[in-house]
């Protein structure tokens, strides 16, 4: 359901590695340090948004208004993965060099901009207008690109090994949920690769 907009983090541009980082991994530069966990809390919060997707299909059920099977399946799909992603997450952030916690300054227009992208989600996804499915799948479609996005510019900029291993990992998987997503759209179930469970 949240869409966190990466370009208003700064770590949408296109360096090759973070400028702060020590080479080794063994320490960050504060500004690095920050970077990161704006970076890193932004994708937390997302997780944690699409964690809830279980929560809006029971909400959607109990106000007669339910998904179909499809969808709710998806929805499922989508839940669980962004739960367990979210704690595996929180296990890597703990890793050398550390960065957990949230960034001491703060970005009002990167804030305004999420805020914004989450409302106009959810706008979406609680309306009873009909076409449900449709929009759920145009909401998360944006929304599993965005963690695709969040994962490879995190796996730029974060010089620990076995944290950038896995946020690759992760945005080849959610580039895989999306392709599900826009295969329902094409009336069509997915093939997905080996290694997109």
């Amino acid at each position: 359901m949240g869409l966190a907009v990466l370009s208003a983090t700064g770590l949408g541009c296109d360096q090759a590695q973070a400028p702060h980082a020590d080479p080794q991994g063994a320490a960050l530069s504060p500004e690095a340090r920050e970077d990161l966990l704006t970076g890193y809390t932004l994708l937390a919060n997302t997780l944690d948004d699409e964690s809830n997707l279980g929560k809006l299909e029971l909400f959607k059920k109990l106000t007669l208004d339910a998904p179909n099977t499809s969808i709710a399946k998806l929805m499922d799909d989508l839940s669980h993965v962004a739960e367990v992603r979210a704690k595996e997450l929180a296990e890597l952030r703990r890793r050398a060099p550390e960065v957990t916690g949230k960034p001491e300054k703060r970005s009002p227009i990167g804030d305004a901009i999420n805020e914004t992208a989450q409302d106009f989600g959810k706008s979406d996804l609680m309306s009873r207008n009909g076409g449900f499915d449709v929009r759920f799948v145009l909401v998360q479609a944006q929304a599993t690109r965005m963690v695709a996005a969040m994962s490879s510019a995190l796996a730029r900029f974060d010089p620990e090994p076995k944290r950038k291993a896995w946020l690759r990992d992760l945005a080849r998987d959610y580039e895989g949920h999306r392709a599900d997503l826009v295969a329902y759209l094409g009336g069509r179930s997915a093939e997905r690769e080996p290694g997109h469970d």
